[in-house]
């Protein structure tokens, strides 16, 4: 459950705020509830069976490997991934490959890397790879094709989930600057 106990990288963060926080403001006082563990675009619940999630290194796709062990023990998920700059796509994305039944590979908008070479990249460690070039059409495609109990995860990039789940391709929702 999304919404349950803190993993540990969640509560390290945390912990690590309150420090700086009190470094800062020696004599603040906490309130119950002020300190928010989630951040926005991380492990975003779209719907019920979407989560979107803009890690884009090998870090950040670690934790999000973790968090969805975390909140779904023993689940296989279908990933939509597109990835930027020149990141190695078999070490960005190596974390997701054991945990999932289906990946789509899409483009990203600003500095994306070719679809077809992050698939080629990445089926010598997984084969059940698509590539659907244009993220919307990818998103759509994976969400009308979703059965029940299955879960579909967008990371990688965060111009590519823009793309995917924006309704106004003129009104950039979670990149404040486009390119």
């Amino acid at each position: 459950d999304v919404t349950g106990p803190l993993p540990h990288h969640k509560l390290r963060n945390l912990a690590l705020a309150v420090k700086v926080i009190r470094h800062f403001y020696p004599g603040y006082k906490f309130k119950a509830g002020e300190m928010a563990a989630d951040l926005p675009a991380r492990f975003w619940q779209v719907t019920p069976n979407i989560i979107a999630d803009v890690s884009h290194n090998p870090d950040k796709i670690r934790r999000l490997a973790d968090q969805l062990r975390f909140s779904f023990p023993s689940q296989r998920f279908r990933f939509i991934i597109g990835l930027s700059r020149s990141r190695e796509a078999r070490r960005v994305f190596a974390p997701l490959l054991e945990l999932a039944e289906h990946i789509v590979i899409t483009g990203a908008s600003y500095a994306g890397q070719d679809p077809h070479e992050i698939a080629g990249q990445l089926r010598r460690d997984f084969d059940a790879i698509e590539v659907i070039e244009d993220p919307k059409t990818a998103f759509e495609k994976e969400k009308n094709t979703l059965l029940p109990g299955q879960i579909l995860v967008l990371t990688g990039s965060a111009y590519m989930i823009d793309q995917a789940l924006n309704p106004n391709p003129y009104i950039k929702l979670m990149n404040a600057t486009f390119g």
